[in-house]
């Protein structure tokens, strides 16, 4: 196949895929004797996958696990993939703890993993690494009216409870493309009103996106697995490894 053939196939222009080559997602191409590349069903089976895995997993995790298996690095191409996985774990997890949150702010008995009264106060790194952000965005929510965590002795910053729970609706919300403003707007009918509906639409709108992201991985997997069969058909075991 031509470079422009091997792109129509997925939908991707020519130069994509020269990229790609030259990035190390892709196998390295036949040359003819006039310098054209061409390319077979091996590099069709790389570039579906390393598409499949763009949609499920974005584009900084995908390379790298293309590339990683390209080069001879299975065990890093294998640890990124789990990697993938985790983050989608912790989100779902995430995004069950704000429910039963939610639950609570709007007045019920609810009381869900996380919820426990007697957790200590979180500095701002600790927030910072429990929700994935930064201590600049934190300070940056604060300014915002999402947080308003009160000062210790020492003057630093301690998040209790409540606040833990605004920082990780914050997140959510941030992830699912919501403005600061609007953030701000939701967190207050909760402290104030106990006004949870817009909020609780968003988190069950994040739920079915991680369930959709879920079922696109699953295909991502199917699409990488049936490429690094084929690789082990022509030239042997992923891991490097010779057939016996």
């Amino acid at each position: 196949m031509r470079p422009v053939d091997l792109a129509r196939a997925v939908a991707l222009s020519p130069q994509a895929v020269r990229n790609y080559e030259e990035w190390g997602v892709l196998p390295p191409a036949a040359r003819l004797p006039n310098g054209y590349r061409r390319y077979g069903p091996l590099h069709l089976a790389a570039l579906r996958a390393f598409v499949a895995l763009v949609g499920a997993a974005g584009h900084g995790p995908a390379r790298e696990i293309m590339a990683a298996f390209q080069s001879g690095e299975p065990a890093h191409a294998w640890e990124t993939l789990d990697a993938v996985h985790a983050r989608a774990l912790t989100e779902r997890r995430t995004v069950r703890l704000l429910d039963a949150a939610l639950d609570t702010a709007d007045g019920r008995s609810a009381r869900g993993p996380g919820s426990n009264a007697d957790e200590q106060p979180l500095g701002s790194g600790e927030l910072a690494r429990r929700v994935g952000v930064t201590t600049t965005a934190l300070r940056g929510w604060e300014r915002a009216g999402i947080l308003s965590p009160p000062r210790g002795r020492t003057g630093h910053r301690r998040y209790g409870r409540r606040d833990v729970r605004d920082a990780e609706l914050a997140a959510l919300l941030r992830r699912s493309g919501h403005g600061l403003t609007e953030i701000a707007s939701v967190l207050a009918e909760i402290r104030l009103r106990g006004g949870v509906g817009r909020a609780r639409q968003a988190v069950r709108e994040r739920a079915r996106t991680i369930d959709r992201d879920a079922r696109a991985l699953l295909s991502a997997s199917a699409a990488l697995s049936g490429y690094l069969a084929l690789r082990e058909e022509r030239s042997g075991p992923a891991d490097g490894t010779q057939p016996p």
